[in-house]
């Protein structure tokens, strides 16, 4: 289904394009959208695009129209600086500029913890973080990623009581939402495995982690999956989440309460609060994603240690002023289009 993805986002970008370029009288939507998927695919050069099911979508409500203005010119990608004020592009043509910024971005490391695991599954040999930080080449493209062994995107299965890392996953969800929400579901593992280790099965918390032998099963899945995908499109990802058991557990974890409305097995509890409460609902589905909703249901009213969380009373009206405000915002921005 990727192909199908990336079709219709690259249809939507197209579109887009054509939404706010010129519109000379007597020409057609037809004509104006072969215009603009000429912009798209060779004036401007942003297709072909790494896969939208391994990367997140750029806004792009303001790029179109400052191309169209010049106020953003694309071009050819840096080689060299040819002078004091000027750079050789990959096309062979210069441009004189006041400044260069390279955006190199980063890598990932985990020398702070040298005994982490790494790799160990689709046929990649078992290593620790120490010897990977030593033969690891950024450069070579063909190279195998390391991938940690951490479950969900943040537990070593062997230190999972103690150990958690927030920087590995890759989200496809806002960054900062995810990652409250994930140290919620942190603290509230953590608690649940200090209160209820040992107690009978029965009445254990979902928030309690599962194994070892579990976590690292669920690792090693995947790992085979994200391998997977790399081999047939570089441009995943590292640590790019699962998204349906990703979200699943963390808010499981967490004692969100909205979990059923994330499983697919339980559509009718979606249906019931549709019917129930179509406010929250509308405000829950078409409002902006934000930590609000976290704290909506009361998941855990005796107040018992890693049994979820407690409820905040003034979360439904935030999420009513939080959805009205995004409402105003598409309404302004729609009369200014």
């Amino acid at each position: 289904m990727k192909w199908l993805v990336d079709k219709v986002m690259i249809n939507k970008m197209i579109h887009d394009a054509a939404k706010h370029g010129p519109s000379p009288e007597n020409t057609s939507k037809k004509q104006r959208l072969r215009v603009a998927e000429k912009r798209v695919r060779e004036d401007w050069r942003l297709v072909p695009c790494p896969s939208m099911a391994h990367r997140n979508p750029a806004v792009q409500e303001d790029i179109f129209p400052a191309f169209y203005n010049d106020d953003v010119t694309p071009v050819q990608g840096f080689v060299d600086f040819a002078g004091a004020k000027t750079v050789l592009l990959a096309d062979h043509t210069t441009v004189e500029i006041d400044a260069v910024i390279f955006a190199t971005g980063y890598r990932h490391g985990f020398s702070i913890m040298p005994e982490l695991e790494m790799d160990g599954a689709a046929g990649v040999k078992l290593k620790t973080a120490s010897k990977t930080e030593q033969h690891e080449v950024s450069e070579d493209k063909t190279q195998q990623p390391a991938l940690p062994r951490l479950y969900q995107m943040m537990f070593p299965p062997k230190y999972a009581s103690s150990v958690a890392f927030l920087s590995w996953m890759a989200p496809q969800a806002n960054v900062w939402c995810v990652c409250e929400l994930a140290s919620m579901a942190i603290a509230q593992a953590w608690v649940a495995d200090y209160t209820q280790r040992g107690e009978p099965q029965d009445s254990q918390t979902p928030s309690l982690l599962p194994s070892e032998k579990e976590m690292e099963s669920e690792v090693d899945s995947y790992h085979i999956w994200w391998r997977g995908e790399w081999t047939t499109d570089h441009s995943i990802l590292h640590g790019y989440v699962r998204a349906y058991g990703f979200y699943r557990f963390l808010h499981k974890t967490a004692g969100t309460g909205l979990e059923a409305f994330l499983d697919k097995y339980a559509f009718l509890e979606g249906l019931r609060l549709y019917k129930n409460d179509y406010e929250l609902w509308k405000w829950l589905h078409k409002g902006p994603t934000t930590s609000l909703s976290w704290r909506l249901f009361d998941t855990n009213p005796e107040g018992i240690p890693g049994h979820g969380r407690k409820v905040w009373g003034g979360a439904r009206d935030a999420l009513q002023k939080n959805y009205e405000e995004l409402e105003r915002f598409r309404k302004a921005k729609a009369k200014s289009d």
